[in-house]
């Protein structure tokens, strides 16, 4: 009976008068009539493949897989199989216990129908089924001993008590026999007290439901669930319109409607819900503890399969709003039916298109923040090869019912009770925003990456329109996340889910990468003409990298884009200049990029090369930092000796010069003191160049004291200096000069 709930619609008699040409037995068919249809096609003497069809189909909507199972072998020996017909052969193999040959005809679907998401779970785990049925410690079941061999199923919570759907009879008009599976049409029925007496439930008093103000109970009523104060209702039942105001193929579409408890306890003036439609089904309500959302099942158009689960907001004054699909995690290309929401923010459904043990099995997920987390079957311990539907669970998650057809029961369809023995472990949801980290705006369709400890990707997603996102993760474990955005730098971030919260809240700053650009413009040091063809070569100043090369264009110019530069961000390069004829040059320089801009590096420093000649001071040539030493001192220092180093390597490259190295002074201090300092340091300046290697003949020392400045800072016997120490620092200098080229 558990697709009378939703599957089933109800034919006007007009519509048989339709199909003339058809059989008797077709006729029934396409009327749902499946147990009748059954009857006069097993009296036919010969049936052809679209009879073979139909009765397959037929024992299979009246939960007889075994005889499902012999018809379909037939139809496949006939040849002509749809992908359908394979669909529908495997999940009979399942209902039968025969899973090697059904996860056989699920790959020979694949390659009929490839990329459905319910194919890829049925086929992501060969020992899948063994898994599921080797899951047995979670519930132990219980028969109860109200089930009768009529239908039970689709029980609900209505305080202390449980409301559930039969065909049980009662005495109204309502035994009218529903020709699907020979069984009267359905009702609601209360009394079943939860409550317990030495470990089994009580039986209360049994009796029907009756909701009074205008409804007819001719055909199919229920289920249908309650708010936690007991004072609204929302249950399911057929259209009862007129048949010529029936949708377009006259069909008897199942709706929605509320109704509430008057003060004399009854149900009264039912009120059709909203999204009601002649032409698709609505049914199987459940609603919140907070009594602001309903989820329901639909197979209006826009889904993705057959039903599936939606949900609405809701008021307590009846007024409820836009009907939102729950999405592709939940819904797939089978049938999602029976939702349960409990108080817990977890959502017990069952599914045909999930992978299970057979027919419809039962599966949960955890709603955080209105996201939907990973979806978990419930294992081999409450689900069977046959139907398991319509769970309900109670606050503490210790205890509930559920509905089956599991070939052990009293009737069709029995309610059956449970107790939680392995507590429910949920995933947790890693939930948060992308953020511009200097503006604060979130960003829309970044890229976030979820790693585990050990650095291995796990998922990856895309930030929706308000820059968030959410990850589904296990709890007790470390992770760590990227941010990554266009015109942006990847940020990383780590989190955990080692705490009692159920939502782990993160938030990744990223930087802009900003439109900046490096140029220079190298120039003859003598003519200041542009200079062409000069290698440029930019390293890491730290690791020595190359980091870009090129050369000089005609207008002695060169440039590159930074693609990763973001604000308050330094950059220290080393730079060096060649060309063939001039004297190569090398320095470092360092840049803090605060704005967007092309950075002119010859404005900050020399992009000046000059060539070797007689009287060129080499170390203006190389741009070399000064050399200093320590006050009264002639030590090389380490700065100073880095400094000498690139005299060397220009001595070694050039063997052919000779240098005369010429160290001043400032003026203060006595002249004989400046003179006798400025030779030692220029003593100690040649040993430390001899010492690298160079010829003691290639290179000599002349302490120059402050006979020669550059500027007007003088201060010998009664002239006292006004200079800054910037401008007596200039005359403090060490000059490289070519005295010959050999």
């Amino acid at each position: 009976m558990k697709k009378n709930i939703l599957l089933i619609t109800l034919f006007t008699s007009l519509l048989g008068t339709a199909m003339c040409q058809s059989s008797a037995a077709d006729k029934l068919f396409d009327r749902f009539l499946y147990s009748e249809a059954l009857y006069k096609y097993e009296g036919k003497k010969s049936n052809n493949e679209a009879t073979v069809r139909k009765m397959a189909e037929s024992y299979m909507k009246i939960s007889d897989p075994f005889e499902g199972v012999v018809y379909y072998e037939k139809l496949f020996t006939m040849g002509n199989v749809t992908a359908d017909d394979v669909w529908n052969y495997a999940e009979a193999l399942k209902m039968t216990k025969k899973y090697s040959e059904a996860m056989a005809k699920f790959r020979q679907y694949e390659t009929m129908k490839p990329g459905e998401k319910r194919t890829a779970s049925h086929l992501a785990d060969d020992v899948y089924y063994d898994k599921l049925l080797a899951d047995v410690e979670r519930f132990a079941v219980k028969e109860l001993a109200f089930n009768t061999d009529a239908c039970e199923y689709a029980p609900s919570w209505y305080n202390a008590q449980v409301v559930f759907v039969s065909t049980r009879p009662v005495y109204s008009f309502t035994a009218y026999d529903d020709g699907w599976m020979d069984k009267r049409y359905t009702n609601l029925f209360g009394g079943y007290d939860v409550n317990t007496t030495k470990g089994k439930p009580t039986l209360g008093s049994i009796r029907e439901v009756v909701i009074r103000g205008g409804l007819s109970k001719k055909f199919h009523e229920g289920p249908a669930s309650f708010t936690i104060d007991g004072q609204t209702m929302v249950f399911t039942r057929n259209c009862y319109k007129k048949k010529k105001e029936l949708g377009t193929n006259g069909e008897r579409k199942l709706e929605l409607w509320m109704s509430k408890l008057d003060v004399d306890g009854t149900w009264r003036n039912p009120v059709a819900l909203p999204f009601n439609n002649l032409e698709y089904n609505v049914g199987q309500p459940s609603i919140s503890a907070d009594g602001q959302t309903l989820y329901f099942v639909s197979d209006k158009p826009g889904g993705f399969g057959g039903t599936d689960i939606y949900y609405c907001s809701m008021t307590s004054d009846g007024v409820f709003g836009e009907a939102i699909n729950m999405g592709n995690i939940v819904n797939t290309e089978g049938d999602e039916m029976y939702p349960f929401i409990h108080t817990k923010s977890v959502l017990f459904f069952s599914s045909t298109g999930h992978a299970g043990l057979g027919g419809l099995d039962l599966f949960c997920t955890k709603i955080n923040q209105g996201k939907v987390g990973k979806i978990m079957n419930l294992g081999g311990s409450i689900n069977s090869e046959m139907d398991d539907f319509g769970l309900i669970m109670d606050i503490s998650m210790k205890r509930g019912f559920f509905s089956s057809n599991r070939l052990t029961g009293k009737g069709s369809d029995d309610i059956y009770g449970f107790d939680v023995l392995k507590p429910f472990t949920f995933n947790k949801t890693i939930a948060g925003v992308v953020k511009d980290k200097l503006t604060g705006n979130t960003l829309v369709g970044a890229t976030v990456k979820l790693f585990d400890s050990e650095g291995t990707v796990l998922s990856e997603t895309v930030t929706d329109g308000g820059g968030s996102f959410y990850f589904d993760a296990e709890p007790n474990k470390d992770f760590s996340l990227t941010g990554n955005a266009d015109l942006y730098r990847e940020n990383k971030k780590t989190t955990s889910t080692k705490s009692d919260e159920d939502v782990v809240n993160v938030e990744i700053g990223l930087e802009r990468m900003l439109s900046v650009s490096i140029a220079c413009l190298v120039t003859d040091k003598k003519k200041g003409i542009p200079l062409d063809s000069v290698h440029v070569t930019i390293k890491d100043k730290f690791n020595k990298t190359v980091l870009f090369e090129g050369y000089t264009d005609k207008e002695g110019t060169w440039y590159r884009g930074l693609e990763k530069s973001v604000m308050n961000t330094t950059i220290n390069y080393t730079i060096d200049l060649s060309k063939r004829g001039y004297l190569e040059k090398e320095f470092d320089w360092s840049y803090n990029i605060y704005k967007e801009e092309q950075i002119k590096m010859h404005e900050f420093m020399d992009f000046t090369m000059g060539t070797l000649e007689i009287g060129v001071d080499l170390a203006t040539l190389l741009g070399l930092k000064p050399i200093y030493f320590d006050k009264g001192k002639w030590d090389i220092r380490t700065d100073a000796a880095v400094e000498l180093e690139k005299i060397v390597t220009a001595m070694i490259l050039y063997p052919n010069i000779v240098i005369e190295l010429d160290s001043h002074t400032d003026c203060r201090n006595s002249a004989d003191a400046n003179h006798i300092l400025s030779q030692k340091r220029a003593d100690a300046s040649v040993k430390y160049i001899i010492s690298r290697g160079i010829a003691d003949d290639r290179i000599s020392g002349k302490g120059m004291g402050e006979d020669k400045p550059v500027n007007g800072c003088v201060c010998e016997g009664t002239v006292k200096s006004t200079c800054s120490e910037d401008e007596h620092g200039k005359n403090r200098r060490t000059e490289f000069l070519i005295v010959d080229i050999k």
